[in-house]
């Protein structure tokens, strides 16, 4: 794990999502933009030595890589999407903000709470630390 001063960041590597949302998706959703197939794409990094970490939730659940303080919910770019890349609506009634804050609280601040753990161990290690990720 501490082999070299990077971290490889994969937010969008995950295909799962809960229940409570595929229960809310219309019969017509297309989660569009799910990255299938990063994970396998990258699975020689942990080989070479580098730390890697990777998602396990759809970023259509919440995604990772979007700034918490722009807004909750809408277009592509914010934590949860009210529609896929298309522009096809993803829900007949987009969730609450009270079910994005509780995703929020559930998925994108471990992951974030996660991801600062190592690169502090890295920083502790080497004093600087890189950070690569994919978007």
């Amino acid at each position: 794990m501490n082999r070299f001063p990077v971290v490889f960041d994969l937010p969008h590597s995950g295909t799962t999502i809960i229940a409570e949302m595929a229960d809310a998706l219309l019969p017509t959703a297309v989660l569009a933009n799910t990255d299938w197939f990063l994970r396998e794409l990258y699975d020689f990094l942990p080989g070479l030595g580098f730390t890697v970490l990777e998602n396990n939730l759809n970023r259509y659940l919440i995604d990772p890589n979007r700034d918490p303080n722009e807004g909750l919910t809408g277009d592509y770019y914010h934590l949860v999407y009210a529609k896929n890349t298309f522009g096809h609506a993803l829900y007949q009634t987009p969730p609450s903000s009270w079910k994005i804050n509780r995703r929020r609280d559930q998925f994108y601040q471990p992951y974030h709470q996660q991801l600062q753990k190592l690169l502090s161990i890295k920083k502790d290690t080497f004093r600087n630390c890189l950070v690569s990720f994919e978007k």
